[in-house]
């Protein structure tokens, strides 16, 4: 993930209506922070924290039963 350089008011302004310490790396890619990606490379999901499709595949490999 590349993040753009920010300004001293726009970090201040994050930190203050986004409550950046709740959340580990401390932002949220899902709330206003996201403006600030400029790019990914590989999942988005992972950056949010959970890589979905990867838990999916793992969960179908190890109980196989539940997803028929």
């Amino acid at each position: 993930m590349t993040v753009s350089k920010l300004t001293d008011t726009e970090i201040k302004g994050y930190v203050t209506h986004y409550k950046p310490l709740d959340k580990a790396g401390s932002y949220g890619i899902q709330d206003g922070f996201g403006k600030f990606i400029t790019q990914i490379e590989g999942c988005y999901f992972n950056v949010v924290g959970l890589p979905l499709s990867k838990v999916y595949k793992e969960l179908c490999a190890l109980y196989p039963q539940l997803w028929s």
